[in-house]
């Protein structure tokens, strides 16, 4: 989806969370993939991922944070580099990522949000 976006932390508890772009659904549920590819100092800042979602017609933010199938609201990592994936069902018509970095002012994190797998659900 993107490459390489270093997010910083403000210090704040929401302060420096980000918001991705709408996108259009590909199927009912979507598989999500966060590559952490750095992290700052020896206490990581980390970054945990959140998925939003809405109808085409409605408006402000949406509806988030989803829960995934590990019942958790988002996944990444706090502690460590390396690939994190979640699985999501029933999307509405948007989905978008919610970008989260740690509280400690001036840490980072480094990372790439893979393109994500869309399926519908098996209907019989």
């Amino acid at each position: 989806m993107f490459q390489a976006q270093i997010l910083t932390a403000n210090g704040t508890a929401n302060g420096s969370d980000v918001f991705g772009p709408w996108m259009p659904r590909g199927g009912d549920n979507i598989v999500c993939t966060v590559e952490i590819i750095s992290m700052s100092g020896s206490s990581p800042t980390g970054l945990l991922v959140e998925v939003w979602t809405k109808a085409k017609s409605d408006t402000g933010d949406g509806t988030g944070p989803a829960t995934n199938t590990g019942s958790t609201t988002s996944f990444g990592s706090t502690s460590s580099p390396g690939r994190y994936s979640a699985t999501y069902l029933g999307m509405n018509e948007l989905v978008r990522y919610k970008f989260k970095p740690g509280t400690t002012d001036g840490k980072w994190a480094m990372f790439r949000m893979l393109p994500p797998s869309w399926f519908d659900s098996v209907r019989p």
